[in-house]
């Protein structure tokens, strides 16, 4: 089966800064509810609208939308509530989406509760065609340029909230989705002052041994057998529950194909053969090295809350999330760090409107960044597990800055 989306790659494009800023406006997706004109990006990553953030009414604020100040191939987005509680949170957009991707999964839930909220897009600068995808091809797309980004985003808003509110923000947190998640740990394993806690949700996990690029094309090639070859599958670290052979099929034919295509466009553009007959161990040396330069460390400096589906199968929970808590743990981090392990939960929360039953994880995900901000700011570092405290539920960080 070929995924039901095509991707290309655009060569020679240019991109021209942008600013625009607005006052009063709906912070929210509450009017774009209303008038049933949400971002495609948004709804994609969401869970189905029985999840949503529930809105009272617009959030009223300011927001900043535009190009990276000296980097317009980076695109971003910034809501600053009129009602602040003097936190930021900075994520970067998953997959191909841009700037508006966080919109459902993350935005509306922090800025409702007086949290500024800002993302970029990576400078990915997708482009949709119908049912393709254009993806620029450039260096300065690729993976190694989305944790500097994700910096100059956090001291670009920094700066906006001291010239909107008279003084920076108290906290800053990383948060993000699948690639946004990867970023979430990149800039954490930095010591640089810029942030203070974050939250990673089925976040895509880079070692030289251990990526995409090593994963895919067996899963390819397993998927692909007759019968497939579910013990393969296992043994690559793939969900073994063989009651998922849908979500298989669904992630075989949307995701796989198009992550490896990108993932080898950026990092070994030189490969010319069949994806399934990927082999990273023959390829150049300087491929590696590109990947070394991109990978993670897991020497955690500040606290991380992760969170992973089990059945997830693209960043699957062995070879993404629990590889990276032991890379954290073998560092000495391990009291920084915590991994939640959903069990009915896969990699995009829109799932769950083909197959019900499913848990998406966005909620546990807000939950989640309750649980650091009483880490970070209130000094009680977060439980093993999210049963730990249900009580938790009861005390949802307010405006005001306070668990309430």
């Amino acid at each position: 089966m070929k995924p039901f989306r095509a991707f290309g790659l655009r060569l020679g494009q240019s991109f021209s800064s942008e600013r625009v800023e607005r006052e009063g406006v709906d912070l929210s997706t509450f009017t774009g509810r209303a008038l049933m004109r949400l971002p495609a990006d948004a709804v994609m990553v969401a869970p189905p609208a029985a999840s949503w953030t529930p809105l009272a009414g617009p959030v009223a604020g300011r927001s900043l939308e535009g190009t990276l100040p000296g980097d317009a191939r980076a695109r971003f987005v910034l809501r600053m509530p009129s009602k602040w509680n003097g936190r930021l949170a900075v994520s970067g957009s998953p997959g191909l989406t841009g700037v508006h991707g966080c919109d459902l999964y993350w935005s509306d839930a922090l800025v409702k509760s007086g949290t500024a909220f800002a993302c970029t897009d990576k400078g990915v600068r997708a482009v949709f065609d119908g049912d393709e995808a254009f993806v620029p091809q450039a260096p300065e797309n690729g993976i190694a340029h989305w944790t500097g980004r994700l910096k100059a985003l956090a001291e670009l808003s920094r700066k906006e909230c001291r010239r909107a509110y008279g003084r920076e923000p108290s906290k800053t947190y990383a948060i993000g989705v699948s690639n946004g998640g990867y970023l979430a740990r990149k800039v954490l394993e930095k010591d640089d002052g810029l942030f203070d806690g974050g939250v990673d949700v089925s976040g895509v996990h880079w070692s030289a041994e251990n990526n995409f690029m090593t994963q895919l094309p067996s899963a390819l090639k397993a998927a692909d057998a007759q019968p497939p070859a579910r013990a393969a599958l296992d043994a690559a670290g793939f969900p073994g529950d063989h009651g998922s052979e849908g979500i298989l099929r669904l992630y075989r034919m949307i995701y796989w194909e198009a992550s490896l295509a990108l993932c080898l466009g950026d990092l070994d553009p030189a490969y010319e053969g069949p994806l399934e007959e990927y082999q990273l161990s023959k390829r150049p040396v300087e491929v590696e090295e590109r990947i070394r330069a991109i990978a993670n460390t897991g020497e955690l400096k500040r606290p991380l809350l992760s969170l992973s589906g089990k059945l997830d199968f693209l960043a699957t929970l062995k070879n993404h999330a629990e590889t990276y808590r032991d890379s954290v743990s073998s560092k000495g981090g391990a009291a920084l760090h915590r991994l939640y392990v959903v069990d009915k939960a896969t990699h995009v929360d829109k799932d769950s409107e083909i197959f019900p039953g499913l848990d998406p994880l966005m909620p546990h995900a807000h939950r989640a960044f309750e649980l650091l901000v009483r880490w970070v700011e209130g000094g009680r570092p977060a439980p093993e597990t999210l049963e730990a405290e249900p009580a938790l539920a009861k005390g949802r960080v307010g405006p005001s800055g306070n668990l309430n």
